[in-house]
C-alpha cells in the first residue's frame, strides 16, 4: 500500500459538510466493535489537508492507542463534577475524543477535495477564457481578411472598367 500503511478497512467519505459527523460516528462505531472483539490494538486516520499554493498534504492522526500526554493538566485543580463512575466517564470521553478526531480528519479531507476541485474549475475557466480570446482574435482577423479581399476585388474591378 502507499505510504507504508496497511489499510484494514475503507469506508465511504462524506460528500457534504452535513455528513461529516455521521461519517465520523460510523467509523467510530466500527472501531469500537473491533476493540470489543479485541481485533485491533492500533488505529490511524489518514486524511488530506489543503495548503494554498501547495500540493495536498496527507496527514495521519493516531487514534489508538490514545496519546494520553495530550490530556495532562497544566496545573492541579479540582476534578469536574460528574454523576458517572470514573470508568464509564473515561469510556464516554475517549469515544467522543475519537469521534472528534475522526470528524476533524473527515472535514479536512472534504475541504481539501473541495479546494482541489475549485482549483481545477478555475484552471478550466482560465483556459476557456484564453481559448475564447484566441477565437475572437481569429474571427476578427478572418473578417478583416475577407473585407480586405472584397475591397481588393472592387478596386480591381474598377481598374478593369477604367481600362475599357
Amino acid at each position: 500500500s502507499q505510504r507504508g500503511l496497511v489499510i484494514d478497512r475503507a469506508l465511504p467519505m462524506a460528500t457534504h459538510p452535513d455528513g461529516v459527523f455521521e461519517t465520523a460516528r460510523r467509523v467510530a462505531r466500527e472501531l469500537a466493535r473491533r476493540i470489543e472483539a479485541q481485533t485491533v490494538d492500533e488505529a490511524v486516520a489518514v486524511a488530506a489537508r489543503h495548503a494554498p499554493g501547495a500540493p495536498l498534504l496527507v496527514e495521519s492522526h493516531p487514534l489508538l492507542p490514545p496519546e494520553l500526554e495530550r490530556f495532562r493538566a497544566a496545573e492541579e485543580r479540582a476534578p469536574p463534577l460528574s454523576n458517572l463512575p470514573a470508568p464509564a466517564l473515561l469510556d464516554a470521553l475517549a469515544g467522543e475524543h475519537v469521534v472528534a478526531r475522526l470528524a476533524r480528519a473527515a472535514m479536512e479531507s472534504l475541504a481539501a477535495e473541495s479546494a482541489t476541485r475549485l482549483q481545477a474549475m478555475e484552471a478550466a475557466h482560465q483556459n476557456t477564457e484564453r481559448r475564447l480570446g484566441d477565437l475572437v482574435a481569429l474571427e476578427r482577423r478572418l473578417r478583416q481578411d475577407e473585407a480586405s479581399g472584397e475591397l481588393s476585388d472592387l478596386v480591381n474591378g474598377l481598374d478593369a472598367l477604367d481600362e475599357r
